[in-house]
Parts: C-alpha cells; structure tokens; sequence
C-alpha cells in the first residue's frame, strides 16, 4: 500500500483466493478520492483503477443462503445515507481465462456509477482488445419517477466469446441489443439478435400495472421471433424451420403468486400453448398446457445433447384449475422414439390426483406407464427387460410429512416389482425406507447381463432404510427359488428343489456387517 491515509491511494497487489487458489489478481490499482467530501455525506470518487486484472477462472461456489420469501418487494434503489459518485472506474487490461466463457478474452473497461437519494446511474464499457466489438452500457433510474432507462448493446466479431459459449455454428459475429426508456410499471424494451449482419430474433418485453389491480402488482409482456434455425446445427435446422414465435404474459402479484398467461411457442416440428397459475406457497393454482411435436415429412430430430435423438411424435397434456376442483391430470405420449443405446415404438405416462394449497397443502398423484417394443441397444439388457414393460404407483406429499411412494407396480415379460418407500430429507441428505418383493418366473431371460447361464425361478421380499449421499443402509432379504442354477457345480447341486434364504446387511460409521440367518434347501 501507499497513500493509504491520504486522498490518493494507491496498492501494488490484490488476491482473492478460494481452496483452489487465487481466482482474481488485480495489480497498480489506485483511489483517488475526496475525503473532506465523508463529512458532508459524499463518498466521492475521482478514480478507480487498475493497470491488470486477471480473472482465470469463476470462484468455487458456496453454501447458498436462506431463499428469498415470495413476497414480491417491489423495485426500487437503496437510499443510503451517503450520496455515491464514482467518476471513474477503468481498467487498462483486463483477461479473462478460457475456463470461464470457453474462450480467452482481453478486454479494457472503462464506466462510471453514481447514487443519490434514490436516483442512480450507471455507464460500463468493456472494449476487446484482441479482436473488434464489446459491451457497452447506459442505465438510470429514479425512485421518485420509477423511470428506467436502459440501452445496452453487445457487438463481437467472428470466433468470439459468445459464440463459442453457446456453441453457433461457425462462430459467427454476433450483434445484441436491448433499449428501452419509460416508467417501469409502463416499460418496454426493444430486443435484436443478429449475427453475421443477418436478423436472427427481434421483438420486445413491455411492463405495465394492470387496470385497478393492487398496488406491486406487475404484467411482463414477450413478443420474439425471427429465424434462428442457422444458430444451430445443420441438421436441428427442419425442428425450428425459418419462422419461430415466442409469447407470453408474466404476472407477478405481491402476495407472491405469480400467472403465466398466453404461453405460445411455435416453430417448424413444435407447439406448446398454455397458461400456468403459482400461488404463493408455491404450488399450481391453474394449469393448461398442451404442446405436440411432429411433422409431414416424417421423424424430427430433437435439439438435444448426447446422440441423436428422433420421434415420429410427442404429445403433452396437462390440465388442473383449482377454482373449479382439485384434481390434475396429465398425459404424455411418446411414438418412435429411437436413439443409440435406446428406442422404443410407444412410451406412455399418465397422472391423475390432487392439489390442495393452505396450511396441509398436499399434492398426489397416480402414475400409470408402459413402453413397448423396448430395445436398450444391448441383446441381453433387452432380453432381460423384455419388449413390454407397463407399471403404474401412488405418489402422495403432505406438508411437513415424507413423500410416500405406495402401490408400485411394474410388470415385465418374466417378472414382477411391487414396493413402497418412504423419502425424508435431513441434515445429511435424503434418507429412504421401504420394502419391495421381486418374483422372475425364468431367470435364464437375466443370463445375458450375469455372463452365465441361470435358471429356475425366485421370490424375495426386502425391508431397507438408505441414505445415499450418507452412504449408510440397513437391508434385510427373505426368499425362496425353485430349482435355481447359477452355472457353479457345488451351488446349483445346493440349491436344486426349493430353497430358503434370509439375510441382512448393514452399513454405518463403523462398517460394513452381514448376517446370513437362513439358507435351506433339500440338500
């Protein structure tokens, strides 16, 4: 440090450091201020500078704090009881390490920020210094007026920071605009994407306070669309065609409810149409939302990650209104679906139950499923799953009690699940109690996936409490086979007629234990 005392100080080096080490280095930083200005209410700040900044990674993450409550507070500037100018905050270099935005970037800033009394302003330049374009923006507001103004644009060349961070296709130039200026409750900002100098999304988000609604009450209005099939993939380009459409109504209350209205979203192989209510503990209040994916000419590829994943259609329906009744319903269908490792001709999934909010709010819901003509991408996985698989379980939730999973079912070729289970969460993570019963009429369809060739037939039912992240578990088994062979001369000569087993197992603090009460058979 020098000057630390005096209207001018100045500092060689600054560290800041997590358990992997130093995350931000800023060298020959100086402040310059007024310091008589403290005793009439001014921080004042000519200066505030840096010759380096080195940025080589985001800091590790921390412990969140407590959620916020879902009272809307409303927006509005601090008062503080000094009034704040900063004339000047810059940096001559500053570079940001490939880890954080998936590529190097060097940049300059140059800004300003100012509060007083409820009024503030802002303006940041970030110019690039290894190639053309930046970021530059200019936002105030006013508490007494509640007028934002905001105009914020973001212009980068081939190859840049963007690009490569959501992965475009060629790494085009990529230009970003957003302006707006008018009362918050009445605000409407005008949006741009373009790359390459060619309009990919444009349209606009507008605030207004509904007619004769309460006080903090606030509407958000979205209308984009444009062409942004060249933003991805040749081949995801048929999913999204040359005219994509985006719209919703976004209404927050200050109770903490919250109203998605007119939800539209339509493209070339989608539509998805709804409305959704949350009420204030969180819970739907009104859901209606239905959505399809197909097309004339045949399969559509879906823009996901991982293999390429094709349907020839995909249906959702969900409905629930609780001014009306109680009970939700909800149905997806899933036809064709094929992908490596995977595929199926059908996949259904059908819910029914209830919603109740207020002090019990409580949630359940009966789920039914099947899929057929499975293939796993894997001879024997297939044949031990078999091609049909249906099911179907009971899912109930009550404030301040486990999540209960009763009555599950699921049906295969060759065998037969029925469970239930209790889910609680702790300090030290999710903590699960149940029992289930297995039965396999023909374990020879399991040989692929044991590497040997089994037979026979079994039962078993099993009692267990698991902590998976813990990493503890108490696990109880009895059952029974009947002529079971596990290809090992002794075993299969033990166990041939009916057989009896009955253990347990143990993992806690101190270790692993197992107990081996029973095996019986003829011989």
């Amino acid at each position: 440090f020098a000057g630390a005392l005096s209207g001018r100080a100045t500092m060689d080096t600054l560290t800041i450091s997590d358990d992997q080490g130093a995350w931000l280095t800023l060298s020959d930083v100086v402040l310059d201020w007024d310091r008589g200005a403290l005793f009439k209410g001014r921080l004042q700040v000519a200066e505030l500078s840096a010759a380096d900044i080195l940025l080589p990674r985001l800091p590790e993450p921390q412990d969140t704090a407590d959620p916020p409550t879902p009272e809307a507070p409303g927006f509005s500037l601090p008062e503080l009881p000094v009034s704040i100018a900063i004339d000047q905050i810059a940096a001559t270099r500053v570079e940001i390490g490939e880890e954080v935005f998936g590529v190097e970037a060097y940049v300059s800033v140059d800004g300003s920020l100012s509060l007083d009394g409820g009024e503030g302003a802002a303006s940041l330049a970030l110019t690039k210094l290894d190639a053309p374009g930046g970021i530059k923006v200019e936002a105030s507001y006013a508490n007494s007026t509640e007028i934002l103004a905001l105009d914020l644009g973001f212009d980068e060349g081939p190859d840049g920071i963007a690009a490569t961070l959501f992965g475009l296709p060629g790494r085009p130039s990529v230009d970003f605009s957003v302006k707006g200026e008018a009362p918050v409750t009445s605000f409407t900002a005008d949006i741009r994407l373009a790359t390459d100098s060619t309009e990919r999304l444009t349209g606009r988000i507008s605030t207004s306070q509904p007619e004769g609604s309460e006080p903090g009450t606030l509407r958000a209005a979205a209308s984009l669309s444009g062409d942004i099939a060249p933003l991805f993939t040749p081949d995801y380009r048929p999913f999204f065609g040359p005219d994509i459409r985006i719209g919703t109504v976004v209404t927050s209350f200050p109770d903490g409810r919250l109203a998605i209205s007119d939800l539209n979203l339509s493209a070339a192989a989608i539509t998805l149409a709804g409305d959704v209510d949350i009420g204030p503990d969180g819970l739907p209040e009104k859901m209606n939302i239905r959505g399809e994916i197909s097309s004339e000419a045949g399969a559509v590829l879906l823009p996901v990650s991982g293999p390429a994943t094709r349907v020839d259609r995909v249906d959702l329906d969900v409905q629930f209104d609780a001014a009306e009744k109680d009970g939700w319903t909800g149905d997806f269908h899933v036809l064709g679906l094929r992908r490596a490792g995977f595929s199926a001709k059908e996949l259904n999934l059908g819910g029914r139950g209830r919603i109740v909010s207020g002090p019990a709010a409580s949630v359940s819901a009966a789920i039914e499923f099947s899929a057929t003509e499975l293939d796993l991408g894997n001879p024997e996985a297939t044949q031990a799953l078999g091609e049909a698989v249906s099911g179907s379980a009971q899912i109930d939730w009550t404030s301040g009690a486990p999540l209960r999973l009763s009555d599950l079912r699921i049906d295969g070729e060759t065998y037969a699940l029925d469970g239930s289970a209790d889910v609680s969460f702790a300090s030290n993570g999710p903590a699960i109690s149940g029992k289930a019963e297995f039965m396999a009429d023909e374990l020879a369809a399991f040989s692929g996936l044991a590497g040997r060739t089994l037979g026979g037939a079994v039962t078993f039912s099993t009692e267990f409490e698991v902590e998976p992240l813990a990493g503890n578990f108490d696990v109880s088994a009895k059952g029974s086979s009947n002529d079971l062979i596990v290809s090992h001369p002794q075993a299969d000569r033990i166990l041939a007629g009916t057989a009896e087993l009955d253990l347990t197992a143990r993992r806690d603090e101190t270790g692993i234990s197992a107990r081996l009460a029973t095996l019986r058979s003829p011989n």
